[in-house]
């Protein structure tokens, strides 16, 4: 039988969990390894092992499901809200973010697959900062509040 997922408990305390939809961070903020030249195993190359540069960005996380799915993405991928992935308007395609939910500091790992939010309020300034896979949600627990606060770490 395949393994699905494992799970991990790091030296903080923190839970982390590798599975086939994504990276979900429970507890304090796991450390990353640094693999120098290795070889990443397959099926992991969307996370990057290797902090390279840290960009931090707070704001209003939303979540997108049911009427995107298995529609084409920005990354000409076809969308799977059972996913864990992100859509950002700026960040390139490819980069890999932790999101971390601001009032309960659970956080995920995912690639930005997608674009968006595009969401104006009346004067014309993004209300969003990240749109969330239901997934993504679920695992942050914001699938039911619609709308959370975040910090966003390029990882």
């Amino acid at each position: 039988m395949p393994l699905l997922a494992f799970s991990l408990v790091s030296g903080s305390g923190a839970e982390v969990v590798f599975g086939p939809l994504g990276t979900i961070v429970r507890g304090e903020t796991a450390e990353t390894k640094d693999l120098g030249d290795e070889e990443e195993p397959p099926g992991t190359n969307a996370f990057k092992r290797i902090m390279k540069s840290r960009e931090t960005l707070e704001g209003i996380a939303s979540w997108y499901g049911p009427g995107f799915n298995g529609r084409p993405m920005a990354n000409g991928e076809i969308y799977n809200q059972n996913e864990v992935l992100v859509a950002h308007r700026t960040l390139p395609l490819g980069t890999v973010v932790r999101v971390t939910h601001a009032e309960t500091g659970e956080s995920i790992i995912a690639e930005v697959k997608d674009r968006g939010p595009y969401i104006l309020n009346d004067e014309g300034k993004y209300t969003r900062e990240i749109d969330l896979s239901y997934a993504a949600a679920r695992a942050l627990d914001a699938v039911g509040a619609g709308l959370i606060p975040v910090t966003i770490e390029k990882i």
